[in-house]
């Protein structure tokens, strides 16, 4: 048996495989290789579990650690495969197949992507992804703040949840009515025109807005398609007993697919602008430019 497993082995040395094995072999080195080497769990306190915004970090942080973890074992079975060094199994084989398509294999959709994100395209945003949960990961290990720590909101796995800690956050904080709580959206002119930080503000970076430009919470026409927002405080506060009739009413989308609704907000149309100009044009927020569109 150990002679026909090694006759198997052999058969797929680096020196007899096929081209395209060779190719996915360096492929594999290339993306493992462009992934962090290394995410650190949040250390647990008896203070810091009582607060959303942490119990939201530690999951993101635990999801992005298993996630790595997966994928790097993944991508090291199948180049040891293609060098020869490891039999192939029915999983490898079925990694193999999707890699070699560009296809990103299932076992790694572990979050929402557009899905005609190619395998390159999800290494290079996954890897950005880690990175932003790197440098939260080290701030908490200072000790610093994570309130106001600069989210990029796309790059997170589950930014839904993000808006509803941020929110339980602030209830928690002033002892207000999660339901009585509205959000504001204060855009920034550029990243480093922040406000100081106080309970209620949460910093966002890289949202994108298309078919307007917006300052503060006025919204303007725009003649571009569309514009990076490099810095937006996004606020929670006390509803007003009468809602205002002036403000428009806008999704905010995960990326470009405008798949999946993250959430709502409400911005105001410049002066001599209605609401009907902005909607005709479909004018949405994006938290993450992807679409899986080869441009």
């Amino acid at each position: 048996d150990d002679a026909e497993d090694s006759g198997d082995l052999a058969e797929t040395s680096a020196a007899t495989a096929p081209l395209w094995m060779r190719t996915l072999q360096q492929q594999c080195v290339q993306w493992s290789s462009a992934l962090p080497s290394h995410l650190q769990g949040l250390r647990r306190t008896a203070e810091n579990i009582k607060a959303p915004l942490f119990r939201f970090f530690e999951r993101e942080i635990n999801i992005g650690l298993r996630l790595l973890g997966q994928v790097r074992a993944d991508l090291g079975d199948v180049a040891s495969a293609c060098a020869g060094t490891m039999k192939q199994t029915n999983a490898i084989r079925s990694l193999m197949t999707d890699l070699v398509k560009g296809v990103v294999p299932k076992s790694w959709r572990a979050y929402k992507v557009p899905d005609a994100l190619t395998t390159n395209q999800w290494i290079v945003d996954f890897g950005q992804r880690i990175d932003q949960l790197v440098h939260l990961s080290q701030l908490a290990s200072e000790g610093k703040d994570l309130q106001s720590a600069r989210v990029w909101l796309g790059g997170l796995f589950v930014p839904e949840a993000f808006i509803t800690a941020t929110r339980q956050a602030v209830a928690q904080a002033h002892g207000w009515s999660l339901e009585k709580l509205v959000m504001e959206l204060d855009v920034r002119k550029d990243a480093n025109d922040a406000p100081p930080a106080d309970k209620r503000s949460f910093f966002v970076t890289s949202l994108r807005i298309d078919g307007a430009t917006c300052a503060g919470d006025v919204m303007s026409l725009s003649s571009v398609p569309s514009v990076t927002l490099p810095l937006t405080v996004m606020r929670w506060a006390l509803a007003p007993e009468t809602p205002p009739t002036d403000r428009i009413q806008l999704p905010v989308y995960l990326n470009a697919t405008r798949a999946n609704l993250v959430f709502m907000v409400s911005l105001r149309p410049a002066s001599g602008l209605t609401q009907d100009v902005f909607y005709k044009r479909g004018v949405a927020l994006l938290c993450s430019a992807l679409s899986g569109l080869v441009r």
